[in-house]
């Protein structure tokens, strides 16, 4: 019998846990090479075959190992692999094995029955936006795979391009072809959360054990500008931010639209919400210790401002609360407003942030108008600057690998297609999620009206549970927050950026949604 979810995604973290512990162990010579091997490899297997059987727990696992990725490693007899993707292997290789069990297990279709024409399951792709945004992500593929032929430095492009590109937009191809495709976005944002979580608690503790004055190994924070910044499973405090950002905007949809519509009348189903608040806590706190001006300068607002958009009726409470919640960054940070790190935030002087940052700019501009067309290639942005377009004031800096800026980064990674494409995937998840919004608050309804005496049946209850979650406000703001953010930082060429993008596409056309429950069609429930 298949385990509950839960006792499986619980014995998938010790696992994981017990797999990265040999790392540690191999090092400090406690035990034998054989014994850490055996155990690197009985843990692997066993991970994989408990994943092979919860394909929708292996979905949630590759989205809570994503702040992980550069920090942390699953081992195999020894040697390191990256957390990201051995579960997106076995998130691929759980699925391939259910499918092949329902296809054995499915009766054969009758003569009359092949002569009405393809079966039910291709109905699943009949929604126009979801096939162009569809499209639009395999024409990414395209082109990136293209831009390595003219790219300078091979090695790096061909590593981004696998790690950065194909895999996550494996791991989206999972989530659209999911049996249940609100389900399997959900696990993925529970995933979000849950690894989230841990990574704001891992940072706070560097920041505890660096205030603290104690070395403990994998714990620290970053003295800089008079501050103490959190790192987490990072090498840099704005990374922790650009990730624990897009989960914020989850759990922040949860807490405020959670079990309700834009009315503000309770919906049926409240279940994520107590468990997302909880996890808040660290997260909102590790945000503010990580002092990233992109956060509270763009990626704050911007979520309070698409919160206050999509509330209806609500609307006077949700400006409230974002009000409220700009008030509240705004005490933490008063303390710490003497320090060049609050108070240099808007001066463009040499030697200051702001500065550096308009003169990358201008440089990236000088390398898209050089390459406009084709671009540098993937992940190679840093040997052209470092090597020809760093201006001489800031050249301490010339080791930036991207240009701080969603715009310049697309165009001088890709060139103008693939800035093109970039565009127009935004403008495709904007469309989805105004659709999906509605399609939650028409639910909501629809449930509210079943909760008066209405009877219901197994789609009407699945419906319902459908309904009490804000699934569609919550991708809406990850996709609101890459982008307001990505305007002074990395927007997606990164592991877990890209991955995070490809889960809010996913979960908005998922809760977009509004056709017969998939389980009518008689698929596999994955």
């Amino acid at each position: 019998a298949r385990l509950p979810a839960r006792t499986a995604a619980v014995l998938a973290g010790a696992l994981g846990v017990a797999n990265v512990a040999t790392g540690p162990l191999a090092a400090s010579g406690l035990a034998p090479p054989w014994l850490v091997a055996a155990v690197s490899v009985t843990t692997l297997a066993a991970l994989a075959w408990l994943l092979a059987g919860q394909p929708r727990v292996a979905l949630g696992a590759v989205a809570a190992a994503l702040p992980f990725n550069y920090g942390l490693a699953l081992r195999l007899a020894g040697r390191p692999i990256s957390p990201v993707e051995l579960l997106v292997a076995l998130a691929v290789a759980g699925r391939a094995a259910a499918w092949c069990a329902a296809s054995a297990n499915r009766p054969p279709r009758l003569p009359d029955e092949a002569a009405v024409g393809p079966a039910p399951t291709l109905r699943r792709a009949a929604d126009p936006l979801g096939r162009s945004l569809d499209a639009l992500a395999a024409g990414l593929a395209v082109w990136a795979t293209l831009s390595i032929a003219w790219s300078e430095h091979r090695a790096p492009a061909l590593y981004q391009w696998r790690t950065v590109i194909v895999e996550p937009l494996v791991y989206y191809a999972l989530l659209r072809t999911a049996a249940d495709r609100r389900a399997a976005a959900q696990a993925a944002a529970d995933g979000l959360v849950l690894g989230g979580a841990v990574a704001a608690v891992w940072g706070l503790a560097g920041v505890a054990a660096a205030l603290a004055g104690v070395s403990v190994a994998g714990l620290s924070g970053v003295s800089a500008e008079g501050v103490v910044r959190a790192l987490g499973p990072y090498g840099s405090p704005n990374n922790l931010a650009l990730f624990l950002g897009r989960v914020a905007a989850v759990i922040a949809a949860y807490v405020v639209f959670g079990g309700t519509g834009m009315d503000g009348v309770r919906g049926p189903n409240n279940t994520c919400r107590r468990a997302y608040a909880l996890a808040g806590i660290p997260i909102a706190a590790a945000l503010v210790a990580t002092f990233s001006r992109g956060l509270i300068v763009a990626g704050v607002p911007a979520l309070a401002l698409t919160f206050v958009a999509v509330s209806g009726r609500r609307a006077r409470r949700a400006l409230a609360g974002a009000v409220a919640t700009l008030a509240v960054v705004a005490v933490l940070l008063a303390p710490f407003a003497g320090t060049p790190r609050v108070r240099d935030t808007f001066r463009l002087e040499p030697g200051t942030t702001l500065y550096i940052r308009v003169r990358l700019w201008q440089s990236a501009v000088e390398m898209a108008r050089d390459h406009p067309w084709l671009g540098v290639g993937l992940d190679n942005f840093l040997y052209h600057y470092r090597d020809v377009y760093v201006r001489r004031d800031v050249i301490q800096d010339g080791s930036l690998n991207h240009p701080h800026n969603w715009l310049l980064d697309w165009w001088t990674r890709l060139g103008l297609p693939g800035l093109v494409v970039w565009l127009a995937l935004a403008l495709g998840n904007a469309r989805a999620g105004r659709r999906a919004v509605r399609a939650w608050d028409r639910r909501t309804t629809v449930a509210r009206a079943r909760a008066d005496g209405s009877p219901q049946t197994p789609a009407s209850a699945a419906a319902d549970a459908a309904a009490g979650s804000p699934l569609a406000v919550a991708a809406l703001g990850m996709q609101v927050y890459a982008v307001a953010h990505g305007l002074v930082d990395n927007s997606f060429f990164l592991v877990d950026l890209a991955a995070v993008w490809w889960i809010g596409q996913a979960a908005l056309l998922a809760a977009a949604d509004d056709g017969a429950d998939d389980a009518a069609y008689g698929q596999p429930h994955l």
